[in-house]
């Protein structure tokens, strides 16, 4: 539950981030992106308070790159180049080797 919410909270901060920056100087994407990471933060704390805190962690960033490439294409029309694809399918394959480990 902490990995996911966490996860999503950090790849809508960085997409906010984003629109900021693109919608010149709109406020409201800079205080939602600052919102969205006091609840990152928040998360990881309830990550890390947990006995498998390195693979929850892991799994939370892979999770969180993963969204914001998969939000990029869509939202902003980036291309994806075939290192983003490779880094997509070698974090999918981490995150089950993380899982499958435990």
């Amino acid at each position: 539950m902490w990995v996911l919410m966490t996860a999503l909270s950090g790849a809508l901060a960085y997409l906010a981030m984003q629109a900021y920056v693109n919608s010149q100087s709109r406020h409201e994407y800079l205080f939602l992106a600052m919102i969205l990471q006091v609840l990152v933060v928040y998360g990881y704390s309830k990550i890390l308070s947990k006995d498998q805190s390195g693979v929850l962690y892991a799994t939370a960033k892979i999770m969180a790159i993963i969204l914001v490439i998969v939000a990029s294409v869509y939202l902003f029309d980036k291309e994806i180049s075939t290192k983003q694809i490779i880094g997509l399918i070698l974090g999918v394959i981490a995150i089950i080797l993380l899982k499958v480990g435990n």
